[in-house]
């Protein structure tokens, strides 16, 4: 039970170290769960043949870095703890998709995680889940380099872009005019935009093997 595994943890007023060395037992706790093996250490992007996922997943992150971070003093507060942790959900979400086992497992340590370091943040004085989890920022050249390779998609293949977009940030698109939909790039939230990035790629990675083969 994920609520009996810390019931060891201590209790009271905490210094910035004590909440650190608190978050590394959330931590070892997470690594023992069931559901977590596949979130342990990095992913073995090259072993199961997974080429495109450092071009969707920017920053990797797994569960046994945080915990070696952990030991090696590289935290100075549960923040920086807290938005590694959600970074090793997100990726998992960003890149399996929803419904898949990964996507699910994810989902739902994203949800005990939360409630556990949201307990943390308050007892440390650092503020709250909110606060921690700042979204990542999309820089201008990866705006830059999604429109240009949206431009060599086809009509069908941009649909299917589109589809993304009204199902995940419906407020990016612009339909003004009624023979065209425009989707507005600066609108997007990241996850949305790292959807459609991926999406897109993954067309123009098709069209290449089709021409090599």
């Amino acid at each position: 039970d994920f609520e009996d595994r810390f019931s060891a943890v201590p209790r009271g007023p905490l210094r910035a170290s004590d909440a650190v060395a608190k978050a590394k037992d959330i931590v070892k706790a997470i690594r023992k769960l069931p559901n977590a093996d596949a979130f342990n250490e990095p992913v073995d992007w090259e072993g199961l043949k997974l080429d495109d996922y450092l071009d969707v997943i920017k920053e990797p992150m797994d569960l046994g870095t945080i915990l070696r971070n952990l030991e090696a003093g590289f935290y100075t507060n549960v923040e920086g703890v807290f938005q590694h942790i959600d970074l090793v959900w997100r990726n998992a979400m960003i890149y399996n998709m929803e419904g898949s086992p990964v996507h699910e497992a994810a989902k739902k340590l994203k949800a005990l995680s939360e409630k556990k370091f949201s307990e943390l943040l308050k007892e440390s004085g650092e503020g709250s889940i909110l606060d921690a989890a700042k979204p990542k920022d999309v820089t201008f050249e990866m705006k830059q380099e999604l429109v240009a390779n949206a431009n060599e998609l086809s009509p069908k293949e941009l649909y299917g872009m589109v589809y993304i977009v009204t199902q995940n940030c419906p407020n990016s698109m612009d339909s003004t005019h009624e023979e065209e939909v425009e989707i507005d790039v600066d609108n997007l939230d990241y996850d949305t935009f790292v959807l459609v990035d991926r999406y897109v790629k993954d067309c123009i990675a098709k069209k290449k093997a089709k021409k090599s083969s």
